[in-house]
């Protein structure tokens, strides 16, 4: 990693010691699957990026079933259109292979309808269920670091 890129990683990482002590190594990073799919499409090495990325601290990558789902929906929506290289499913057996899974009953709120509202409205599942996970309480207090392409 390039000095720049080291110091801005370590100014990043200082500031969350200081500003939020529950993010503590081992660190938890909760992937999407827009990022999974971009991180196979550019052949990105994972696990050598973020190590480099949190200054070699310890580290595990977690999914949630809903995104494993939303990535299966989208390989095999995809599998009629080309049936020779589906990155959607190469994306979602990294996600199988290489990550912790985060099973449905384990994300916090997900009966109610308080997603329901017009902001949220149009959020796939898998999203709902990020937002929850990164939000739960309001101040992450699970101690995801969220990894994802999207723009909301």
């Amino acid at each position: 990693m390039r000095h720049g890129r080291a110091k801005s990683a370590r100014r990043t990482l200082q500031f969350y010691k200081l500003n939020a002590p529950h993010l503590t190594p081992p660190y938890k990073v909760l992937l999407d699957g827009t990022f999974l799919v971009a991180s196979v499409r550019n052949k990105v090495p994972l696990f050598e990026r973020f190590e480099k990325t949190l200054q070699h601290e310890p580290f595990t990558f977690y999914v949630a079933r809903s995104t494993l789902d939303e990535l299966d929906a989208l390989a095999k929506q995809k599998s009629d259109d080309d049936a020779s290289d589906n990155i959607f499913q190469q994306a979602r057996q990294f996600g199988l292979d290489e990550c912790e899974i985060i099973e449905n009953e384990r994300v916090p709120n997900r009966e109610d309808g308080a997603m329901e509202t017009r902001e949220f409205r149009d959020f796939s599942q898998a999203s709902k269920d990020i937002h929850r996970l990164a939000t739960d309480g309001g101040d992450n207090r699970l101690a995801y670091f969220v990894a994802t392409q999207d723009d909301a």
